[in-house]
């Protein structure tokens, strides 16, 4: 599997594209690491695979980043704290006004990015293409688990290099995203068609409903539905949900870099890219 396929398993940390990385990645407590150059707060994430590799992931910083000096500072000194002797990679998080890095190394590519819209606004917006014939509904119960369960399986027939990356979620954390948040069923034409849910949590510096998962199945993939079904359930959801104006406002997920259909739509419904990865290969 060539590591663009690896990468593919975050896509999902926070649901947007369909496929889960808990098979994937793996991520230690984060930790401040201090440098000469300077000090940062600072994760190991482990990428498995066919080939799995460690990656430090810098969350927040004060370092000089115009300075290679200072990136070799904090890779020593994390893999000092991790004990770790070959790191693959490193990551910074950085928000959307920051230009990309340039540090003479190879060049930082995107990992991630954080698309996000406040729900109001996003409501107003015109219907997109699609809208009248996809209805999206709040489900109550798991009766539909089985067809969830197959358009998963599907997924896994037709990608067979991306099976171990692709984890369907639990019965019962289904369950827990009802209680969180809402979870809601996908119909196309009166036939079932996906599923759709988002939680309500405080990440990435936002407050609203993050996305969990959205999966549309194969019959109907293909047909430019993808930006109907999202819109249609971000107008299922309750910006005031506990009777206070504005409580949970705003509708934001994480999209791997390397899957452009899932950026397109958010993009479609109006989401905005709010902040990003950016990831280093080192030598």
């Amino acid at each position: 599997m060539d590591h663009a396929a690896q990468l593919v398993a975050d896509a999902a940390t926070n649901g947007e594209a369909s496929l889960h990385d808990s098979n994937a990645a793996s991520t230690s407590a984060a930790k401040l690491i201090n440098t000469s150059c300077g000090s940062a707060i600072a994760a190991l994430l482990r990428r498995h695979g066919d080939d799995p590799f460690w990656v430090i992931d810098v969350l927040a910083h004060n370092l000089d980043l115009d300075s290679p000096a200072a990136l070799r500072a904090i890779v020593e000194a994390a893999s000092r704290e991790y004990e770790l002797s070959v790191p693959r990679a490193i990551r910074f998080f950085r928000g959307a006004h920051e230009a990309p890095l340039h540090l003479g190394l190879p060049p930082a590519r995107p990992d991630y990015f954080v698309l996000a819209g406040n729900v109001r606004e996003l409501q107003q917006l015109p219907a997109p293409e699609g809208y009248d014939s996809v209805e999206v509904r709040a489900a109550s119960d798991l009766s539909w688990y089985d067809k969830y369960t197959e358009a998963y399986a599907e997924f896994q027939r037709r990608a067979p290099d991306l099976r171990s990356f692709v984890v369907l979620e639990t019965r019962q954390t289904l369950l827990s995203f009802m209680q969180q948040g809402v979870v809601a069923e996908v119909l196309v034409g009166g036939r079932w068609g996906g599923v759709v849910a988002a939680v309500r949590d405080d990440a990435f510096n936002l407050r609203g409903y993050r996305m969990v998962e959205e999966i549309l199945s194969h019959e109907f993939r293909g047909k430019g539905l993808g930006t109907a079904m999202q819109r249609r359930f971000i107008d299922l959801l309750q910006p005031d949900h506990n009777g206070r104006a504005a409580d949970y406002p705003i509708v934001f997920g994480r999209i791997s870099a390397i899957n452009p259909p899932s950026l397109a739509t958010a993009r479609r419904v109006g989401r905005v890219e709010v902040a990003r990865w950016e990831l280093i290969d080192l030598p």
